[in-house]
């Protein structure tokens, strides 16, 4: 499947692809769509199914959003992203945009860029990225590259990631991030952070943990992210 929309730039108002809890949608090219629309959907939405190796490259919404991977609670299965090629995109708000337990593993997300004060990825309670590698991409806004948010209930997990050389606007933006509102657990397992024009990892707020002991690393690399000085913003 190819979707190339080039020739209908700000006229989409839906998703341009959806995959269900039954569906499957599996080596494809999603390619070119474009929007000016706010109201807008994703290029890619996917409630409870499955994306397998598929590519999204080269589409660019102004003002609407990029990927929604949600759990379906009425099937009881996790929106998953699996093996896929994520690169070259733009978006101004919520690039991708997880809710519940979804899963994004073995993934490279590259070169893609955030246009508004959204995180590249936000995920929420029970998501799991895993083996991804997450390479330059520009974040404009005051906001995170990995944001673990909202994420009440099971923990957050990423872990065996790659997050290098990804820019961030100040010293108040973080390439992984949970923020003070933040009310269960995140974890970071065996991931490097290098490189990041920004901040490495904040917890909470920059005056001190709000929930001393829900945020984890272990075994991780957090390395010669700029500003120095700026790798950890709070106690960890």
């Amino acid at each position: 499947i190819v979707v190339d929309a080039g020739n209908n730039y700000g006229l989409q108002t839906a998703n341009y692809v959806n995959v269900g809890s039954d569906g499957a949608l599996v080596d494809s090219l999603l390619t070119g769509s474009k929007t000016t629309d706010s109201a807008g959907g994703y290029v890619l939405s996917c409630n409870g199914g499955l994306v397998k190796g598929c590519t999204l490259a080269e589409n660019h919404s102004d003002d609407a959003r990029m990927i929604r991977l949600a759990y379906d609670s009425d099937t009881q299965r996790p929106g998953r992203l699996v093996g896929c090629v994520i690169t070259n995109n733009s978006s101004k708000s919520s690039f991708c945009d997880c809710s519940g337990a979804v899963v994004i593993e073995d993934c490279l997300i590259e070169g893609n860029s955030v246009k508004g004060n959204s995180s590249l990825l936000a995920l929420s309670a029970g998501a799991h990225l895993n083996r991804c590698r997450i390479l330059r991409n520009n974040v404009k806004g005051s906001s995170f590259i990995v944001c673990a948010a909202w994420n009440k209930g099971t923990p957050v997990r990423i872990e065996n990631c790659l997050i290098v050389e990804n820019t961030l606007p100040s010293k108040s933006a973080y390439a992984v991030a949970m923020p003070a509102n933040a009310s269960a657990e995140a974890r970071v397992l065996n991931t490097t952070l290098v490189n990041n024009e920004g901040c490495g990892i904040s917890y909470g707020d920059n005056i001190g943990v709000k929930y001393p002991n829900q945020f984890y690393m272990t075994n991780c690399i957090v390395w010669a992210n700029f500003p120095a000085g700026a790798t950890v913003a709070t106690n960890v």
